[in-house]
């Protein structure tokens, strides 16, 4: 079975994944019901389709990135083999992490931080209207929410895969770059969403993944007591090993610590930028405020002035009162704080370039 162009390692005998759900979207009752009577059952073969997702992100870490029908065989007892791992993808720990944030967000049915890790998941990010972005997405999930938790929606509706193009094409309104491990998650994610809906369209995902995270947690807990318990009678070998690493690693930290006190080191390329939008803003802003009290004087000293029996007044004495009124210095309370919000935002950004 292995020439020059595919290399087979075992012959795995089952049914392509294809034909299933050819038979489920023909209404093909008779291969239906052969398959039911082969074992083939297509609520469960959804259900292990979600798991494999979640077990290649959140445990392997490493996971096929192009799940269709055809590269997946089912066996009579609904074990899914995977095949061609020409497209695979990887998942850091940065990425892992939010994803199950993600996915505790969706049981919580928290919207809000389903779309800050989806921001945490794009990081770095540009200068860009964060509110707008923020509300995009929420508007997306909220799309999402309403198709789960309705009984007649399709199964497109149900699937990611059209909130994920959705979550893309606001990214690429908003110029927001996007790394390649990021959209092949989001397109696996799809196939794999795709695949489990059409199986079965009244699967819940949040009880499934609920399912998982528990079975992960006992999983943990094994693996915690089993290393309590093989530390009853004193610290393995390998311990000794990974405190030395503790130790060497926590000397190299010292070091650049006291070589940072010794000689700071300061990022002029990163920081010159928002130099010269704080230094702008400053100046633009008290400029607008200037001529605010300019005007403001101005408009005091013509309105005594034109008063009968009023002495004329001067402009200290004017200025001295726009100081004091309470609603001139709630306007300059007030624009105070709009600069230096917009100040505070800008130093909090991240530059992309410097980052890259």
């Amino acid at each position: 079975l292995s020439n020059f162009h595919v290399l087979v390692t075992e012959f795995v005998s089952g049914v392509f994944l294809g034909e299933i759900l050819y038979a489920i979207e023909r209404k093909d009752r008779t291969s239906l019901d052969e398959f039911l009577a082969r074992g083939f059952k297509p609520k469960v073969i959804a259900r292990r389709m979600l798991h494999i997702f979640w077990w290649e992100c959140f445990e392997s870490q490493f996971f096929h990135a192009d799940p269709h029908p055809a590269n997946i065989i089912v066996r009579p007892d609904n074990t899914l083999v995977l095949i061609d791992f020409g497209s695979c993808g990887a998942v850091s720990s940065r990425i892992r992490r939010e994803l199950l944030a993600f996915n505790r967000s969706i049981l919580r049915d928290d919207l809000h931080g389903m779309v800050q890790t989806t921001m945490s998941m794009l990081e770095p990010l540009p200068h860009f209207d964060v509110e707008s972005f923020s509300q995009e997405l929420l508007n997306i999930y909220r799309e999402g929410f309403i198709a789960h938790k309705s009984r007649n929606a399709p199964w497109y509706d149900k699937c990611s895969g059209g909130m994920w193009m959705k979550v893309i094409a606001v990214s690429q309104k908003f110029h927001l770059p996007m790394n390649l491990d990021t959209v092949r998650i989001f397109r696996a994610n799809f196939l794999y969403d795709s695949i489990v809906f059409r199986l079965y369209v009244k699967l819940d995902p949040k009880k499934e993944f609920h399912r998982f995270h528990e079975k992960m947690d006992r999983k943990n807990r094994r693996l915690v007591l089993q290393s309590m318990r093989e530390r009853l009678l004193g610290p393995l070998d390998s311990d000794y090993t990974r405190q030395l690493g503790t130790a060497r690693m926590f000397e190299i930290a010292m070091e650049r610590f006291q070589h940072f006190l010794d000689e700071p080191r300061y990022n002029f390329a990163f920081t010159i930028g928002k130099m010269a939008f704080v230094v702008t803003v400053i100046i633009k802003h008290s400029l607008l405020l200037v001529a605010f009290l300019a005007a403001t004087v101005a408009a005091r000293i013509g309105y005594v002035q034109t008063g009968a029996g009023h002495p004329a007044i001067s402009i200290p004495d004017s200025l001295s009162w726009a100081l004091s009124d309470k609603f001139v210095l709630g306007f300059l309370f007030v624009a105070g704080l709009i600069t230096l919000r917009k100040l505070l935002m800008k130093l909090q950004d991240v530059d992309v370039d410097t980052a890259r």
